[in-house]
């Protein structure tokens, strides 16, 4: 039961995660197009950001799908004439500058994204490390305390001895002395 709910959230979240990316990449053609009517837009303005944002929230797939979605995007829509995907020169200087930015941003985020990993685990590492020394310093002023309890314990003992050992000699010195004396 508990393995097919996980299945069934990693289907979910996969699912959502290239959701969000065809999402943010739609709102960026919509985005274009409106400013496109009010002047000159450049074509990739806003699809730089949908890269980003589907690289943070879902990864290097996602945000793969968004730069492939993009550049189709951008090429019917912007670059080519009447919607061929035909494209001169200049128009692949720029689709191959997209894909640099677009893949420094994917590859910087997921770098982030194990270092955040790795910076995780460090600190659950650190903080199991942390409780354990917490309990050995506990055990060991306990064990320190039993010592102390033990030492006190033993030089009362040692004063009980010895007290009783020096009563019966007094007497027997003090019987001696007297018989001596007489």
């Amino acid at each position: 039961m508990v393995g097919q709910y996980r299945r069934s959230a990693n289907i979910q979240s996969f699912i959502a995660r290239y959701a969000l990316a065809l999402l943010v990449t739609a709102i960026a053609l919509v985005a274009t197009l409106a400013l496109r009517r009010d002047g000159p837009t450049p074509s990739f303005l806003f699809f730089v950001p949908a890269v980003a944002i589907s690289a943070w929230y879902g990864g290097p797939g996602p945000s793969a799908l968004a730069t492939a979605v993009s550049l189709l995007l951008i090429d019917l829509n912007f670059l080519a004439p009447g919607g061929s995907l035909r494209i001169d020169r200049v128009e692949a200087l720029e689709i191959i500058a997209f894909l640099i930015v677009s893949v420094t941003i994917t590859t910087t985020m997921e770098a982030l994204h194990r270092s955040r990993t790795l910076v995780e685990s460090r600190a659950a590492e650190l903080k199991r490390l942390n409780d354990e020394v917490g309990r050995s310093y506990d055990a060991e002023r306990e064990r320190r305390h039993v010592a102390e309890l033990m030492a006190h314990t033993r030089e009362e003992l040692l004063g009980v001895v010895a007290h009783d050992l020096r009563n019966p000699l007094n007497l027997i010195i003090t019987s001696t002395d007297l018989l001596l004396e007489e």
